[in-house]
């Protein structure tokens, strides 16, 4: 378990058959001095936890921490059996999963309960707790208690998958408010159970069918209070992985950041986004148009561009950054970069041109930062997956180097210009 107050993680393994992406970060917000917030982000055994502790500085901080470790103990105990599921998911195994969930939340509960009792604080110190738990390539268990949130984006349609568990909620469920009166409810964000207020907690626990390409946002309500579900869906369409999380914590904070931010991203790839199996939708006159390419038919293109990874960035974002590993050979599909040295605008590649081909052959860091100058698509090709390319397939080798020694040529002399310009000459 980590806490984070202003730093974000990036990690990305395989469970079983499905591969998972993750980005955290936690943000002390604008007003409060102190982070209650706690959360666990365990992509090798597929388990998310927020939690949002309640009962001012110390207490908040140390119920949502204990809770957080007290479920992924639990959990990593039983993980042998729950990984066993993806291989048996019989009806006996579904209901045991289910009741790992409850215990995990139960024992998390009755640790912080019996915590706040030995402090002097009982009924004033508690969290809330959202977690998720990925357990085959199809299917994810949700559990939850209190008023943090989990929301599902699929197809650009974003979907809250957790109820509050609060008064105006449970006014709205009954009938005994409108939705138009609900933000007007006296004392509507109150609680009606948190972790560690009682002996026992009733969680709500939901099975989840998963699609490649879904994505998750586990969050506090630092952040859902600020943000509405179009604007969710908006962020998680316009930027990548790595790029959300901040972006919807800048949001919250930009509009007040009156409590702890903490937001978790997942991502289930989708292979479909792969090259192999899209086939990228390239015609022969857009190949045609790319120097690395050369010389090559349509069969052999196809060859390489499954190797590569298809991506799609943003005006003004950074690809890789001077100094910093390079991230491959970078072959533009459409759009603009502008490729820099030391801060310097040395020149803008656009569709067809490639970049971090010395990096291939000299395997040191980013010998230049490149920044989009508009929306970009393009395909980048892992330093490593293609020197094991040029391994196996020497027919294609030979032309590609000859392609990439002739394009550093050109851009050698372009350079040479450029320079010549700079010294007045």
């Amino acid at each position: 378990m980590a806490k984070n107050h202003g730093k974000s993680t990036n990690t990305n393994t395989k469970l079983t058959q499905i591969s998972i992406q993750a980005w955290v970060k936690s943000d002390v917000g604008r007003v409060r001095k102190n982070n209650e917030d706690n959360f666990l982000a365990d992509t090798v055994n597929g388990l998310f936890v927020v939690a949002d502790g309640m009962g001012g500085h110390e207490h908040g901080e140390l119920a949502s921490q204990r809770a957080t470790e007290s479920v992924r103990n639990y959990i990593h105990n039983a993980m042998s059996g729950i990984k066993a599921f993806a291989l048996d998911p019989s009806p006996e195994r579904r209901a045991w999963l289910e009741q790992i969930i409850e215990g995990a939340i139960q024992a998390a509960n009755l640790e912080v309960f019996k915590l706040a009792e030995q402090k002097g604080v009982a009924g004033n110190m508690g969290t809330t707790l959202s977690m998720l738990l990925f357990v085959s390539p199809n299917e994810a268990l949700l559990g939850h208690v209190g008023d943090s949130r989990i929301y599902r984006i699929r197809n650009k349609e974003v979907k809250q998958l957790t109820d509050d568990q609060t008064l105006v909620q449970e006014q709205l469920r009954k009938g005994l408010v409108r939705l138009e009166d609900a933000a007007h409810v006296p004392f509507g964000n109150t609680l009606l159970q948190a972790v560690g207020y009682r002996e026992r907690v009733a969680p709500d626990i939901l099975w989840l069918e998963l699609e490649p390409g879904d994505q998750f946002l586990l969050c506090s309500d630092g952040l859902s209070n600020y943000l509405i579900e179009d604007e969710i869906v908006t962020v998680f369409s316009q930027a990548r992985g790595e790029q959300i999380v901040p972006r919807l914590i800048a949001c919250a904070n930009a509009r007040g950041g009156r409590d702890n931010i903490t937001a978790i991203v997942t991502e289930i790839e989708d292979p479909s986004a792969s090259m192999a199996a899209t086939q990228l939708d390239l015609s022969a006159d857009l190949l045609s148009q790319c120097p690395l390419l050369e010389g090559l038919g349509m069969a052999q293109s196809m060859r390489l561009l499954p190797i590569g990874q298809l991506r799609l960035f943003i005006k003004d974002e950074i690809i890789q950054a001077e100094g910093n590993p390079g991230v491959g050979l970078i072959m533009i599909l459409a759009g603009r970069i502008g490729l820099y040295r030391r801060g310097t605008w040395i020149s803008t590649a656009g569709s067809g041109d490639h970049f971090g081909d010395v990096e291939l052959f000299d395997q040191k860091n980013a010998s230049e930062s490149a920044i989009c100058e508009e929306e970009t698509r393009v395909i980048i090709f892992e330093h490593e997956k293609l020197r094991q390319f040029f391994n196996e397939n020497a027919d294609m080798a030979q032309k590609l180097l000859w392609n990439i020694a002739k394009y550093q040529a050109k851009r050698i002399r372009n350079y040479e210009g450029r320079l010549a310009q700079l010294l007045g000459q």
